[in-house]
Formats: C-alpha cells, structure tokens, sequence
C-alpha cells in the first residue's frame, strides 16, 4: 500500500515539475522570457560650442571693504626728487638753488608766526578797549553828585522812621523793644548813607583839586 501512495505521489508532483522545465520543455524553445530587457539606444547631439563654465561670485567681507576704502584715503608724502647732472659747474648752481629753496621756505614759516602772533596781540589790544579807563575828572563828578543828592537820602530816611514809629504807636499793646527794633533798622541805614558821604567827600579831596 504505501508503495502505490508513493508512485501516485512522484506521479502527481514530480513529474509535471520536471516536465516543465524549460530545458525539458519543447514549447518554451520558442518564447522569449518577459524578463528580458529591451535595449533602446538614443542618439545624444553633438555640440561644438565651448561648454559654459560656473561663475563664481566671491563676496567680500564688509572688514576688507572698509579696509579698501581706507587705504584709498591715505595721504600722499611729498616726494623730493634730487637732481643729478654730469657738469659739475652747473650740479653746484642746483645745489645752491635747493639751499635757498629751503631757506625761502624757512622764512615763510617765520612770517606765518609773526603774523599769528599779531593778530593775537591785536585782539588783546582790543579785548583791553572795552575795560574802564581811570579818570580822576569823572570821580570828581561822581562824588559831587552823590553829596547833593545825599540829602533827599536823609530826608527820605528819617521821614520813613517816624512814619513806622507812628503807625505803631496806634497799636494799644506798645512795646519799647518793638520801638527800639524800628529805630536800630533805620540806624544800620543811616550808617551806610554815612560811609558813602565819607567816601565821596575823600575823592572830592583827591580828585577835585
């Protein structure tokens, strides 16, 4: 039994596997395999024109920049050019022309500070105007007006006291040192009238002679 079910087994298996292989198999000799690849060639033109290379942009940095712009702005030394001639005669003449060159330019720079110089002593001069002169004249004048209008001052002084001592006395509470208080205020300004009168009649003295 188990020999039967082992052939009906190949029989039902093996056979039809090994029958459709393609090497054993007759009708697959005329099949192409859909695995195959098709090969399609193109034909690329061809340019005779030069290829066109990338441009490169190169930034600079802001630093270098500013530095370009500086160096631009940089001051020129003057440039002495010596000048040298085979005649020995005529190399003297140049040499003594480049000294008195240097003494000309010597001499201007002297003239330059003298003339600063005296425009600073102008402005002194001028600055020196605007101050008061002394005049013996004027404080004799001066010191005569005060003495004839000093007595309006006195006048004025003394009609104010009592004028401020009255309004007081109307007050019923009176308090000598209130009184003495009004009379030591205009007395402080009596004396300073005194001074002033001392002072003027001094310059009348010095001045108005």
């Amino acid at each position: 039994m188990k020999k039967y079910i082992l052939t009906l087994f190949v029989i039902s298996f093996i056979v039809p596997s090994i029958a459709l292989a393609s090497w054993y198999n007759p009708f697959s000799w005329f099949r192409k395999s859909a695995n195959e690849t098709q090969k399609i060639e193109v034909p690329v033109p061809e340019t005779t024109s030069n290829p066109v290379l990338p441009i490169k942009t190169i930034s600079t940095p802001k630093s270098e920049e500013h530095k370009i712009i500086y160096d631009t702005k940089t001051a020129e030394k003057p440039v002495t050019q010596t000048i040298t001639v085979q005649d020995p005669t005529l190399q003297r003449r140049i040499q003594q022309l480049e000294l008195e060159n240097q003494q000309l330019k010597l001499q201007i720079e002297k003239l330059n500070n003298l003339q600063q110089l005296v425009q600073t002593q102008k402005e002194e001069i001028e600055s020196l105007k605007s101050v008061p002169v002394f005049s013996k004249d004027k404080e004799c004048e001066e010191a005569k007006e005060f003495i004839n209008s000093i007595g309006e001052r006195v006048t004025d002084l003394r009609e104010r006291q009592a004028k401020e001592i009255a309004d007081y006395m109307k007050n019923e509470i009176k308090l000598q040192k209130d009184i003495d208080a009004i009379k030591n205020k205009y007395r402080v300004e009596g004396s300073q009238i005194d001074r002033e009168i001392k002072s003027a009649k001094n310059k009348i003295e010095l001045y108005c002679i």
